[in-house]
C-alpha cells in the first residue's frame, strides 16, 4: 500500500511540474487525473500487491508505444501497464 500512494505522489509531482490542468481524484481502489469530467491517466489495484497504470489514449497509440508491458482494454478506451509491489 505504501508504494502505491508513493507512487501516486511521484505522478502528482509530474502533473505540477508540468504545469498540466489535471484534478487528482482518490477514489476506492484508484486514483485518477481528471480534465474535466473525464478521466485521462491514474492508478488502480489489480490485486493485493499489484498495481497497474492506466491512460485513456486510443489502441494504435498503444501500438506506437511497442512495449510488452502495455495491454489495451477497448471496453474502457485505455491502455493499462501493470506494476508488482
Amino acid at each position: 500500500m505504501k508504494e502505491f500512494f508513493r507512487f501516486v505522489a511521484e505522478i502528482d509531482e509530474v502533473v505540477k511540474q508540468q504545469n498540466w490542468s489535471l484534478v487528482k481524484n482518490v477514489n476506492k481502489g484508484y486514483v485518477s487525473f481528471k480534465a474535466g469530467f473525464f478521466n485521462r491517466f491514474g492508478i488502480y489495484w489489480t490485486g493485493s500487491k499489484t498495481f497497474a497504470v492506466f491512460a485513456k489514449i486510443s489502441e494504435a497509440e498503444v501500438k506506437a508505444l511497442d512495449s510488452a508491458t502495455a495491454r489495451y482494454e477497448s471496453q474502457w478506451k485505455q491502455a493499462i501497464y501493470v506494476q508488482t509491489s
